[in-house]
């Protein structure tokens, strides 16, 4: 009974052994397995991982924390604040409430309800990108 791909293990054998040097090549070996990292660890901060986890492995939590680059997220987040003008906007909000001429028009308000808004996605950003978990 022949094994199952014996036939291509025969004729890549074929193959190597006719090559015009007459030296046999060896397949190539198969891929390196990766190789483990130890690190110790107090009950209280394995603890804190498998709740930081959650449902995920610990292992590949841990991997994705240590190889990560949040550096991407960081720069949408610089990006955002800068195109929406924000600070200033609040800047002249702050000026006006003081003077005590803020108006109180649908489009403030608007205005307002937009800014808190942006303001609150940034910061949920800025938590993710930090491993934090934002709360709602």
């Amino acid at each position: 009974m022949k094994r199952p791909g014996s036939q291509k293990v025969i004729e890549n054998f074929k193959e190597v052994s006719s090559e015009p040097s007459g030296v046999l090549i060896r397949p190539a070996r198969r891929k390196v397995k990766s190789k483990p990292f130890s690190i110790r660890l107090s009950d209280a901060e394995r603890a804190q991982l498998e709740r930081e986890a959650g449902s995920k492995p610990l292992a590949v939590y841990m991997r994705s924390k240590l190889l990560s680059n949040d550096k991407p997220t960081l720069a949408r987040l610089l990006a955002a604040l800068g195109a929406s003008d924000l600070a200033r906007s609040m800047r002249d909000v702050a000026a006006s409430a003081r003077n005590g001429a803020f108006e109180e028009t649908p489009e403030m308000l608007l205005t307002l309800e937009s800014a808190c808004a942006a303001i609150e996605d940034m910061r949920t950003t800025l938590l993710r990108a930090l491993g934090l978990r934002p709360r709602d």
